[in-house]
């Protein structure tokens, strides 16, 4: 069976998401994946409103994926999709 890597990165919906189309299409078993490496390339760092939609934006994510029978993983920023695609078997990662 293959594996999607699917990294949400700014864009958190499932409708009308061509990746998480694309990965559905392929068939297989498919690995949502956020990096949270807000501040990491910026030289000030979110707001608290902006760490709040955030938050609530990711909770509702796995709650649709979930609804999907999709487990959403997180990593942190030093983790990138490399070493998920060791770990799942992915071949290939869909940003």
């Amino acid at each position: 069976m293959s594996t999607t890597i699917l990294w949400f990165r700014q864009d958190l919906r499932l409708t009308d998401n061509p990746a998480l189309n694309e990965a559905i299409r392929r068939g297989g078993r498919v690995v949502p994946l956020f990096i949270d490496a807000s501040g990491e390339t910026l030289a000030w760092r979110d707001g608290s409103a902006s760490r709040w939609w955030l938050h609530h934006s990711l909770k509702a994510l796995a709650a649709d994926l979930e609804r999907h029978g999709i487990t959403r993983r997180s990593a942190k920023p030093a983790a990138k999709p490399k070493p998920a695609e060791k770990k799942t078997r992915a071949r290939k990662a869909k940003p």
